[in-house]
């Protein structure tokens, strides 16, 4: 079921399929991008002066219903709505041209987390309208959670098919490999770089199959909460293991 409000300014609407083609008509100022977002699976708000088009999760918006539940802020402030997404803080005291920024401090209170992206500011009566839409809602919007988890476990399955499939693919190379050529009685002329036996991923391929950024990867890495090899050449290399274990203790904010 779609709905959508009969002010010509802003409105919303829910998507309960995956890129559904039932929804109201997008706005004719939209990008590619928003016309993506217009159809997914979730919650939908538009601002027309804004020119903008943010999507929701099912979850996300069932969170920020109890929390509206709870608090009564909304009713002076508004509400912000938005798409989630992974901050990257970009470090602000480096040197540029021989000198130091002035303020070195000033970006020091913004930490790598999860955050609102492409927002649009509700207005305290729309903020009343969209919430009671919500409301009335709730059980559509309940089908549209456990259709996103249906999807996200779908997704994690064939990136564990994918790991699983590269395995097989290595040892089946290992397989014909004769020990004549592993074993080289020469020692090497220069010292290598040693590391444990095992599959390693680049940065790029960790980034394709948790559907991050490379830059999201690298904070990851930084925060230490991924750990990888430092392979001279090729940077930073994640073992296979770690991986699956990052990714199963990690399920649910990949997943969103």
């Amino acid at each position: 079921m779609n709905a959508i409000v009969s002010e010509p300014t802003w409105g919303y609407h829910l998507n309960d399929s995956i890129y559904t083609l039932s929804c109201p008509p997008c706005p004719k100022w939209a990008k590619r991008f928003d016309q993506q977002n217009w159809n997914r699976l979730g919650v939908v708000v538009w601002d027309d002066h804004a020119q903008r088009i943010t999507h929701m999760f099912g979850s996300q918006t069932m969170r920020m219903l109890e929390e509206a539940r709870a608090s009564k802020v909304w009713k002076k402030q508004g509400l912000v709505v938005g798409t989630i997404a992974y901050r990257i803080s970009m470090p602000a005291d480096k040197k540029v041209k021989g000198k130091i920024t002035e303020n070195p401090t000033e970006n020091k209170m913004e930490k790598d987390d999860w955050c609102l992206t492409n927002t649009i500011q509700l207005s305290p009566s729309q903020t009343k309208e969209f919430l009671s839409f919500l409301e009335q809602n709730d059980a559509k919007l309940k089908e549209i959670i456990a259709k996103e988890n249906e999807e996200r476990s779908r997704i994690l399955g064939k990136v564990y098919s994918l790991i699983l499939s590269w395995r097989r693919e290595r040892k089946a190379k290992e397989a014909l490999i004769t020990p004549e050529i592993k074993q080289d009685p020469k020692p090497p002329a220069n010292n290598g770089t040693s590391i444990p036996q095992g599959k390693y991923y680049t940065i790029t391929q960790v980034a394709e199959m948790c559907g991050v950024t490379v830059r999201t990867v690298t904070a990851w890495l930084k925060k230490e909460k991924l750990h990888g090899v430092d392979l001279p050449g090729m940077g930073k290399i994640i073992e296979e293991k770690e991986l699956i274990q990052f990714i199963k203790e990690n399920r649910q904010r990949l997943m969103k």
